[in-house]
């Protein structure tokens, strides 16, 4: 979360300007470009919790029992942070153009059906019930709640947000992290376990950026300005 809430907080004033200038075009190839910029940076740090996430606990606590507690929790946590970032986008897009009515009526909805939700599902599967909780909450958000935004802002562009935004640099991100995975060596030392954790996020990261088709140029640029290659 605290890697795209810059990214989205940036864009909110550009899309409210756009908005008010009438500019369309121009505001749908900056929402596009930011919902891309968020799925590079969320996707790649999602996975790598998600598939690391025994290494990244054991790095932080050393404590192997409590790695083996929650290593599965943490991973269910991550996947629906992951959907409920993906939505950051839509959110501010709504907030750029004055139209507060479906959040409203989107949390109201939520409230109902997530307080009986927990209440069933905690006292059945304790904690883990809470996570598969957080993660149809924010599924819904990505399938209704979508659909009803891209009947407003930018009809007709909820396919091409799903596929060129959402599925292609997660998936290519997805990919990454696999393949560092599946060479990362078990019992390995703390040096070993951060320089495989480095390179996952960054290849995840530059996968999905060759495959987000607007955001790519802007995420080398700013990675080349940053470390010196510009």
């Amino acid at each position: 979360t605290y890697l795209s809430s810059p990214i989205i907080q940036a864009m909110l004033p550009k899309l409210a300007e756009l908005h008010e200038n009438g500019n369309s075009d121009q505001f749908s190839d900056i929402y596009h470009t930011a919902a891309q910029m968020v799925s590079i940076v969320l996707g790649s740090a999602s996975w790598l919790v998600i598939f690391f996430s025994d290494t990244l606990l054991e790095l932080w606590t050393n404590n192997l029992s409590l790695v083996q507690q929650t290593s599965y929790l943490l991973k269910l946590m991550a996947f629906g942070t992951l959907l409920n970032g993906m939505m950051g986008v839509p959110y501010i897009a709504q907030l750029a153009i004055g139209w507060t009515r479906l959040t409203i009526i989107t949390n109201i909805v939520s409230i109902l059906i997530l307080i009986p939700a927990l209440l069933v599902l905690v006292s059945k599967y304790g904690v883990y019930g809470a996570a598969i909780v957080w993660i149809a909450l924010n599924s819904g958000y990505l399938t209704i709640s979508a659909h009803f935004i891209y009947k407003k802002i930018l009809p007709g562009e909820k396919a091409k947000w799903y596929l060129d935004d959402v599925i292609y640099p997660l998936v290519a991100s997805l990919i990454g992290v696999i393949v560092v995975k599946t060479f990362y060596p078990d019992g390995s030392s703390a040096f070993v376990s951060v320089l495989y954790l480095t390179v996952a996020i960054v290849f995840g990261a530059c996968l999905s950026a060759l495959a987000a088709s607007k955001a790519r140029a802007s995420f080398f640029k700013i990675i080349g300005r940053n470390f010196g290659w510009q």
